[in-house]
């Protein structure tokens, strides 16, 4: 359920549903309140009496008004003119440090004049004027109201008595709130907040009128799935009042909003078929800093001509909601169909002017821990490389390598711009390495290799994902089998946080590169894996070892096939009863050999002889 305020001074009641669906003549959309205000609705909060329980709306106009509606009727239940500027705050009062007020609720407008508003009886409690400059804190303690203004004055009043009783320094008003026992209320809230986390806020409402009225959908908490285990937001009503968002509906409702019809008839046909969507009238857009939304028609190819960054980003939301869609139904061959028109037919429709998606914001999302995030950014950079001439590549390389983590000063290595920058180019080396300068290359590899040997970096992954994928090009500028041992000893190493995601695990990250590495670089790795195997450093490292060839049994028995014999002579001369390490690897070696008589035909073992 959304409520929502309008220009003719009404509010409305409606579902997400309808806010995707065509509008009347007006623009407005479901149930109306009782009665309309003078003036545009401007800011909306839903509010919670402590003492009833029962939830009320309160509203501001553009104008100054202020209003109280009922949330289940949307009946008005009383009306103010309280202000000269617009309201943009209400907080409630709910803390025993605020005395009488508490249950109140506190209204704040844009100019600095303030209210108190009684919930029980619905009264005005008291009403105190703007200050000599913009205020920035509001401090509540029994009986005493202090506001402190941007001109680093202060003023003091006393609620019981409605009195001002003095003005001082920001000074002593830091001294006066370091004796304790005040409540600082928030001014600016980043709006209100939602009983679902599916839901957000473009920006403030006093920052951006177009902010306030721009809905924000998390995609990460849609397409996780976990809608129905969220944690109820306190203060806010139940899901029983509040119904819960389908994701399905809203699945469809995304496809038909961002979908940019009448480009290609095909997909259109696809996209109406497989959904069984028209398009909608809905605008998608991006917020920018202090709150200004930039809204496009989606009507029209021109969405795909107005910044590099959009382009990336609406891309990225068409390709996470289809690929989620998949498993909705048995949709993935359509589906499929849609994605690879995204990726590379899209630029041929668009023409010359269509704008290159920017690879930072591929980038922002590589080790995303929504797998549909994450899969769309990676197979999307990689048709935007594919697209690109070697004069392109070039230049993004240049345009990126002089930030690239290994040419930086210790406290800038992990900076996000210098991780971004070893992204895009370390990709772009592994796709396109013959066009790119020896020299660049080797500040990507040196980059590389210090996240993946650097045990404290919080960017580790990256070394790891990079090391693997282009382990064939980088052994010309580094020691690879420096690199596999590092990711040999990463992958059998025990997780040491479980909270993390997996994405974000060194082991479990090392252990899909060393799959990765034995299938692509098999020659180089079935070399140290022997070497490792026959001349082990120590007992503990002939004991990872081991478990990493079991791993590798499991996981990829054809790969290990042609130096099976090699192998197994390794294993039982590791089991040898005159080997120092026959007691730390004889689990581990005894687990391996009844792997391999299992998996492979022209393996058995004779217990007589043993």
């Amino acid at each position: 359920m959304f409520i929502l305020g309008y220009d003719d001074g009404f509010i409305r009641r409606t579902s997400l549903t309808e806010l995707f669906s065509p509008k009347d003549s007006q623009g407005t959309i479901g149930e109306p309140s009782d009665h309309p205000l003078d003036g545009s609705i401007v800011h909306l909060s839903l509010i919670r009496n402590e003492r009833s329980g029962e939830y009320c709306i309160i509203g501001g106009t553009d104008a100054g008004g202020v209003a109280v509606w009922a949330l289940q009727s949307l009946k008005l239940l009383a009306r103010w003119v309280l202000f000269a500027t617009p309201l943009i705050s209400v907080t409630r009062l709910i803390d025993d440090a605020v005395g009488k007020l508490k249950g109140s609720a506190l209204c704040v407008a844009s100019g600095g004049t303030l209210a108190i508003l009684l919930l029980d009886s619905l009264d005005i409690a008291f009403v105190v004027p703007g200050g000599p400059g913009r205020l920035e804190k509001i401090c509540l303690g029994e009986d005493n109201l202090l506001l402190v203004y941007a001109n680093d004055l202060a003023r003091l009043w006393d609620v019981k008595t409605q009195e001002f009783w003095r003005s001082m320094t920001r000074e002593k008003a830091e001294e006066l709130l370091e004796q304790g026992g005040w409540l600082e209320c928030l001014i600016e809230p980043g709006g209100p907040t939602f009983s679902s986390a599916l839901l957000g806020r473009a920006g403030p409402t006093f920052s951006s009128y177009d902010s306030a009225s721009s809905l924000v959908l998390n995609m990460r908490h849609l397409l996780s799935g976990s809608e129905g285990s969220s944690p109820p937001t306190p203060g806010m009503p139940t899901s029983d009042m509040m119904p819960k968002v389908k994701p399905l509906d809203v699945f469809r409702n995304l496809v038909s909003s961002c979908h940019t019809f009448d480009m290609e008839e095909s997909i259109d046909l696809i996209i109406r078929d497989t959904f069984e969507i028209l398009p909608n009238p809905t605008y998608s857009g991006v917020c920018g800093y202090g709150g200004a939304t930039s809204l496009v028609n989606v009507s029209s190819n021109s969405v795909w001509t107005v910044s590099p960054r959009y382009t990336a980003l609406r891309l990225l939301f068409i390709s996470s909601i289809l690929r989620s869609s998949m498993t909705a139904d048995d949709l993935e061959q359509r589906v499929n169909d849609i994605l690879l028109y995204y990726t590379a037919s899209l630029p041929d429709t668009i023409g010359k002017r269509f704008c290159r998606p920017l690879f930072e914001t591929f980038a922002k999302y590589w080790f995303d821990p929504i797998t549909e995030i994450r899969t769309s950014a990676r197979s999307l950079f990689e048709a935007a490389i594919g697209q690109l001439s070697d004069a392109d590549v070039v230049n993004v390389v240049e345009e990126y390598r002089h930030r690239l983590p290994c040419l930086q000063p210790d406290i800038n290595k992990e900076a996000d711009w210098a991780v971004t920058a070893l992204i895009i180019t370390g990709n772009l080396a592994v796709a396109r390495h013959a066009v790119i300068s020896p020299s660049t290359i080797t500040d990507i590899v040196t980059s590389i290799v210090t996240f993946l040997h650097d045990h404290s970096s919080a960017h580790r992954v990256i070394g790891i994902d990079l090391s693997s994928r282009g382990l064939q090009i980088w052994q010309t500028y580094t020691d690879t089998m420096e690199i596999l041992r590092s990711l040999f000893e990463l992958a059998t190493s025990p997780r040491k946080d479980p909270e993390k995601s997996s994405i974000r695990d060194p082991g479990t990250q090392a252990r899909l590169a060393v799959l990765h590495v034995a299938s692509s670089s098999t020659p180089l790795f079935m070399t140290k894996l022997l070497l490792d195997l026959t001349h082990p450093r120590s007992p503990e490292h002939s004991r990872s070892v081991m478990q990493l060839l079991a791993f590798l049994i499991r996981k990829r028995p054809l790969i290990l096939y042609p130096s099976l014999s090699r192998i197994m002579e390794a294993v039982v001369r590791s089991m040898d009863p005159n080997s120092a390490f026959r007691e730390t690897v004889l689990n581990a070696a005894t687990e391996i050999i009844g792997e391999v008589v299992r998996l492979y035909p022209t393996v058995d073992f004779h217990a007589t002889s043993q």
